[in-house]
């Protein structure tokens, strides 16, 4: 078997050749041009079949007419000829290949020619993209990208990565406030993924920060041990993930999909393996400029310093909804001390505006210093506006601010000083240069909030490996399963379900209700959702099943009838258990069976395997009310989603879903009343 060169090689690269190229195209040209302003020290080489010359350098006609194999090839060339390049680069040792956006090669017949084409075995190129821009590895001073690389870009410590090239382009434009390890736009990830340049990033040891734009995770085993091997490392890693806002995965049999979509579980799953999950492109380049700092904020505690009442007030209105951070209010010794600094004030709080108290200079000196005293410690956030278009006082007085807060927490280990911009703008130059000669970072804006409060989030507790070693494709979701056949899955897992007798007839289900005692639930076999087409009568006596079946009979799709004990309950709850498509067995649990649907609200996770896993869903969902473990409801709710998902990981079902299992906390029952359920289709 051929051994596929690493992404070492791709850095490493000394000769970049451009297929190709032509003065015509803006992409045709700018690659080399990158390369020239930004240093690269290897050479650079053209290939096109008619022209001669482009942009001033020579150009030959194929690859085969080099005079040496080109480490990286950067091929612009028309969809159905990729092939053909391709494997011409191969025939003479081209290790990699370049593949941007190309128009026809996007999407369409061509397009999936070229993907079959890329995929095969016998391919010993390897290939980012296609339909990227390509990438920026400063370092090196390496650009085979097809968009303007400014001569601002600057090597450091981040490295941003994302499927849509769109995303690095904003990113590489917004000059010298992030130092990056390298940039990657891996497109449609034929070869290349996203985990794969993570997992070298961290072999590598050359990166700190990690800036994540996903549009889809290829290997979430994959992908949620990195994350885990990247918090371990103290790699920090920001993510914005694309569907929070779009219906995911919809449930075959119910409208559960609605209910919790697919980006908050992977944003859970990523949180837990020690990653943030921001929810703009402004907050992740936010987070990248503020983890990427040696004095970046480690601490929760939060105290705030402003010049301007209001403007605190908005400060915290950001930073109400972050539950983890914590804001104190001055104690009993802060208070005492700041009287008699300034008598004249009022009581102080936090955030602080200690404009107008004295000078400036004393003002925010001696305000700050007594913040560092008394405060025990975490981060003091310096809201200051002195943006370029302001002039020297301005200027002067954020500089001013800002060493004054970094002299105070100077010698105190256990303070970190971060700047805020209130708005976006960049700060003035007086107050760039303290920045810079104080190492104090700089946020910007509620994004910059945000940003400053994912990063000193805690972590919820690690995903047990066995979950994560059950994330495989799933099978298909088959034909759906009786209703019968579907509780005789649960019975089998000891899941309790209501005496049930099925009957054919309105005669037979009227002989059937005799042996039961009043009251007792009438349900017609057949409709979806039967609930809403009165498909469902409650508290019937045993003489009133024939009139109501013969009713029920007339609505279409109706087959049968099933005679059910009914179930006394002060709970019900929705639980639905699924193969997902990437991460195993799902569960999703609402309050309020089929009231959980009008409501959309529900907690979703990965499957439990254990009473614990279960109860920390089942307290998401409702409450305190759980806090007691060993209620004897609670651990009978518990026990049927572990053992629902058994059945669903063991492969009886592709989906279970039960609404309502209904619950009496007195008793200590849970019971499952109304089973819907689908086959695992298998080739």
């Amino acid at each position: 078997m051929t051994m596929r060169p690493g992404l070492a090689t791709l850095l490493a690269a000394r000769h970049v050749c451009v297929v190709g190229a032509t003065a015509s195209s803006f992409a045709g040209t700018i690659a080399q041009r990158n390369l020239a302003l930004h240093g690269f020290a290897g050479r650079v080489s053209q290939v096109h079949p008619t022209h001669r010359q482009v942009d001033g350098r020579v150009c030959v006609p194929t690859l085969a007419d080099l005079d040496e194999a080109p480490d990286i090839a950067l091929v612009l060339a028309p969809a159905r000829v990729l092939p053909e390049v391709l494997t011409e680069a191969e025939a003479i040792g081209v290790p990699w290949a370049v593949i941007p956006g190309a128009g026809e090669a996007d999407a369409g017949e061509q397009a999936a020619v070229v993907a079959d084409f890329l995929r095969r075995p016998e391919r010993t190129i390897r290939v980012i993209g296609p339909n990227c821009m390509g990438f920026v590895a400063p370092p090196e001073h390496l650009t085979p990208y097809i968009g303007t690389v400014p001569a601002s870009l600057r090597p450091g410590c981040v490295a941003m990565l994302s499927q849509s090239g769109a995303v690095v382009e904003a990113f590489v434009t917004q000059g010298s406030r992030i130092g990056y390890r390298g940039l990657f736009s891996t497109g449609n990830e034929a070869h290349v993924t996203t985990e794969e340049i993570i997992e070298h990033l961290l072999d590598e040891g050359r990166t700190e920060v990690i800036l994540l734009s996903q549009e889809g995770v290829g290997d979430p085993a994959r992908y949620l041990r990195l994350l885990a091997r990247a918090a371990d490392a103290d790699v920090r890693v920001g993510i914005v993930r694309v569907g929070r806002s779009r219906i995911s995965q919809a449930a075959a049999l119910t409208h559960t999909g609605a209910i919790t979509g697919d980006w908050d579980l992977w944003a859970r799953l990523a949180r837990r393996q020690g990653a943030v999950v921001l929810d703009t492109l402004d907050e992740l380049h936010e987070f990248g400029a503020l983890a990427q700092s040696p004095r970046r904020p480690l601490s929760p505690r939060t105290w705030v310093v402003t010049n301007s009442g209001g403007q605190g007030s908005q400060i915290a209105d950001v930073l109400a909804d972050e539950t983890h951070l914590d804001l104190p209010l001055p104690g009993p010794p802060h208070l005492a001390a700041f009287a008699d600094a300034f008598p004249q004030a009022g009581r102080p709080s936090n955030p602080m505006d200690l404009w107008g108290l004295a000078s400036w200079q004393r003002a925010y000196g001696e305000g700050i210093g007594l913040i560092a005293e008394h405060g025990g410690g975490g981060t003091l956030v310096v809201s200051i506006d002195a943006a370029p278009h302001q002039g020297q006082f301005e200027g002067e007085l954020g500089a001013g601010i800002v060493r004054l807060a970094c002299q105070a927490a100077q010698s105190r280990a256990d303070w970190r000083v971060l700047h805020l911009a209130p708005l976006l703008a960049p700060p003035h130059p007086i107050l760039r240069e303290a920045l810079d000669d104080t190492g104090c970072p700089s946020i910007r804006g509620a994004a910059g909030l945000h940003a400053y409060a994912g990063l000193v989030a805690p972590t919820g507790p690690r995903i047990p490996e066995e979950q994560i070693a059950g994330m495989q494709p799933a099978a298909a979701p088959g034909d759906r399963i009786g209703h019968e056949a579907s509780l005789e899955i649960l019975h089998r897992h000891g899941v309790v379900v209501p005496r049930t007798t099925v009957a054919a007839t309105a005669a037979a289900a009227a002989t059937a209700a005799r042996s039961y005692r009043a009251p007792l639930v009438v349900k017609a076999i057949g409709p979806a959702h039967r609930a809403k087409v009165g498909g469902v009568a409650l508290g019937l006596h045993p003489d009133d099943v024939a009139a109501v079946c013969e009713r029920m009979s007339t609505i279409p799709g109706c087959t049968g009838f099933e005679i059910v004990e009914q179930v006394s309950a002060d709970l019900e709850l929705l639980v639905h258990l699924a193969l997902d498509e990437q991460l195993g067995v799902r569960a999703t649990l609402g309050v309020g069976g089929a009231l959980t649907e009008q409501a959309g609200f529900a907690v979703c996770d990965l499957a439990p395997r254990t009473r614990a896993e279960a109860h920390d869903l089942l307290r998401r969902c409702v409450g305190a009310q759980v806090d007691d473990a060993g209620a004897t409801w609670t651990a009978a709710v518990c026990d049927t989603l572990v053992a629902v998902a058994a059945a669903v990981r063991g492969g009886e079902a592709s989906e279970i879903e039960i609404n309502p299992l209904a619950i009496d906390r007195l008793q200590g029952r849970a019971v499952a009343i109304d089973v819907l359920a689908r086959e695992t289709a298998h080739d």
